[in-house]
């Protein structure tokens, strides 16, 4: 018998038991599995939120790129401090303190709710069209990223980094900040 993933036994231990996969683990190993069981589950729920959301943003500037986002500059009505932002970090800020960023989240957990209700087939099939989509997309915009005017100089910063900002402190918490997906 071989090695399975984590994921292969979660579902065969709750198929096999008849029970969600908490109450399944709590009869393999006692309480304590049950503990780890509904920690599983209170993970994975905080990261399809974060992940929801991230994509909601997304959508939005997706939204945008069709029409205020060529804008130069946008207004920030909300902010008092600033009047006006560059785009698309204005578009951006703009974005999230108005309530469209609230019609993305929902729109994206209505398009997760019906893409996971209808089974494995469909999520297969969203999978296999926007992945490639977004490597085409990635592709495009790293094209569009080098012919614009210094795109190339871009390239060469990429690709020459200034080692001595690794003994700096805040390029380390910034590091660690992104792996753990909060500030340090």
């Amino acid at each position: 018998q071989g090695t399975r993933p984590l994921g292969t036994f979660a579902v065969g231990l709750g198929q096999s038991a008849g029970k969600a996969f908490p109450q399944a683990l709590a009869g393999l190993v006692g309480k304590p599995g049950e503990f780890v069981g509904w920690w599983a589950l209170l993970n994975a729920s905080i990261i399809s939120m974060y992940y929801i959301t991230l994509l909601a943003w997304v959508l939005g500037m997706l939204v945008g790129s069709f029409g205020p986002l060529f804008e130069p500059t946008s207004a920030m009505p909300n902010y008092s401090e600033i009047e006006e932002f560059s785009n698309p970090t204005g578009f951006f800020f703009h974005a999230l303190s108005s309530p469209w960023v609230i019609l993305s989240v929902v729109v994206v957990w209505l398009l997760n709710v019906v893409i996971c209700s209808k089974g494995t087939k469909t999520i297969e099939a969203t999978v296999k069209f926007f992945v490639p989509a977004m490597w085409v997309m990635m592709i495009v915009l790293i094209i569009r990223g080098v012919t614009l005017d210094n795109g190339m100089d871009g390239v060469a910063y990429l690709f020459n980094p200034d080692f001595s900002a690794m003994g700096e402190l805040e390029v380390w918490r910034g590091a660690f900040g992104q792996i753990f997906f909060r500030f340090l």
